[in-house]
């Protein structure tokens, strides 16, 4: 199917070439600006998306990640209105894709309203904010540069996510 997209005799749907994509990203292969791929020979990996269709990649890497397990998806420092009114459509589908994943959102402002998952947990933190926005899940962390335009870097490092996960649970603990 891959040959035959690649020779024309097939034009792939874009959902089609995104599972495409994922299942080799999966597998250690890495896609290069311009053409060309390479075997990821590093522990850790980092693919970065750019513009205004960066949360709507970002939102179908963590869908592609978790919707088939009930691994937990930890969410910090986010602006959950700004998200919710700008990217309302993919934050709907992430949110009907992960209805039975665990959630927990640490945010800096109180809207309770804008991200409410079926299993989901909230504490707003006071005083500690981090620097960027952050999203842990599977063997991933997702940091999310909110200018114009927005920048979304997904770094694949299973020691990275564990350890942001442990800061994540301290950040919980001193949280209202």
């Amino acid at each position: 199917a891959v040959n035959n997209i690649e020779r024309g005799l097939y034009k792939a749907h874009d959902a089609t070439m995104e599972d495409i994509v994922q299942t080799f990203e999966q597998n250690g292969i890495q896609f290069l600006d311009g053409p060309g791929v390479r075997l990821e020979n590093t522990g850790l990996r980092i693919k970065c998306y750019e513009g205004t269709d960066a949360f709507h990649y970002l939102f179908t890497k963590i869908e592609a990640s978790l919707k088939d397990n009930n691994q937990e998806l930890l969410i910090w420092g986010i602006d959950e209105k700004l998200i919710k009114d700008v990217y309302g459509k993919e934050l709907s589908k992430l949110q009907r894709s992960l209805k039975d994943n665990p959630v927990r959102i640490i945010t800096y402002k109180d809207f309770s309203y804008a991200m409410t998952f079926n299993h989901f947990q909230k504490k707003v933190v006071d005083d500690t904010r981090p620097l960027l926005p952050c999203f842990i899940y599977a063997d991933r962390v997702a940091m999310v540069l909110m200018e114009n335009p927005i920048h979304v870097a997904i770094l694949y490092n299973e020691k990275m996510a564990q350890d942001y996960a442990k800061y994540f649970d301290f950040l919980w603990k001193q949280s209202r």
